[in-house]
């Protein structure tokens, strides 16, 4: 019982995280054209 805790915890974790990179990537991906025209024109590109 308790392995299959354990295992069913790790699993939540791995979602939570594979979610939350997921999130950060939609997020960068929504923002990405600001943010690399802000880049460029900061940095003179």
């Amino acid at each position: 019982m308790s392995d299959d805790y354990i295992s069913i915890k790790d699993r939540m974790k791995s979602f939570a995280v594979g979610l939350g990179v997921m999130m950060v990537i939609a997020f960068l991906l929504l923002k990405g054209g600001d943010l690399i025209g802000y880049l460029a024109e900061y940095y003179d590109l």
